[in-house]
């Protein structure tokens, strides 16, 4: 009867009076397993809870910071362009899914710098409206390890990038939403970091898969309505 104390009400009738003693072994198995993929996934959020909070946490000292770095590969689910959710059945299958990996799986922006971000002889900005309407993607983003741990579902819509050097820029504060327009005009300082730094986004002539991508992950608003408080990062795919 100690096998009762993991069982729901409605699953003790049938252990008790229909099942064997091998499909009561059998029974407590399942159980077993999903109680340890439900702690997996408990303890994979509460490492990743205290990784933002550090990270929150250097923010408030440093609030604009780069870094270059090697990253493993991720996957990254498109679902809008703009405000418009994108019609494709592939994406909403899996999507219920991915949503419940939150907050390991994070929500992102992907976008293409427009090219007088670097200084290319001749570059206009874009207009506004176009660049996040053509240019940019909402979606949602898992590094590579994550969708084994979390046993992500994937399919044909799914992209993944593979792992490489990234310009990771940090931001945060106020004001740090109000900054979306000059992602589109290239005076955003992610870009200035980035000619600081001697660096540019990988390019489709390079060979690099999906060329020029750039990701945008809001990681936290505080008082959006009134100063515009914000905290995130930027990945920047590099040759």
């Amino acid at each position: 009867f100690i096998s009762l104390l993991f069982l729901t009400v409605r699953e003790m009738g049938p252990m008790i009076y229909e099942r064997t003693g091998a499909e009561a072994a059998d029974a407590l198995r399942d159980v077993r397993a999903s109680l340890e993929a439900k702690i997996r996934r408990e303890e994979a959020v509460l490492a990743e809870v205290k990784k933002v909070e550090a990270w929150l946490r250097e923010r408030f000292e440093k609030p604009d910071d780069w870094e270059i770095r090697r990253s493993e590969g991720f996957y990254f689910l498109p679902h809008a362009n703009g405000t418009d959710f994108i019609k494709d059945e592939r994406i909403y299958d899996i999507l219920p899914a991915w949503m419940e990996g939150m907050p390991i799986v994070k929500s992102a922006l992907r976008f293409t710098p427009p090219a007088c971000a670097f200084g290319d002889e001749g570059a206009e900005p874009p207009p506004l409206d176009d660049f996040f309407r053509k240019n940019a993607v909402w979606g949602m983003l898992v590094g590579e390890s994550a969708v084994k741990q979390l046993g992500l579902p994937l399919n044909d819509v799914v992209e993944y990038f593979p792992a490489g050097r990234r310009f990771v820029h940090h931001f945060g504060g106020c004001g740090a939403l109000d900054a979306m327009a000059s992602l589109a005009d290239g005076s955003h300082r992610l870009y200035r970091a980035m000619r600081d730094a001697n660096q540019r986004p990988a390019s489709a002539a390079s060979g690099a898969a999906q060329g020029g991508s750039c990701f945008m992950e809001i990681r936290m608003t505080a008082r959006r309505d009134l100063d515009r408080e914000a905290y995130g990062l930027f990945r920047v795919l590099l040759d």
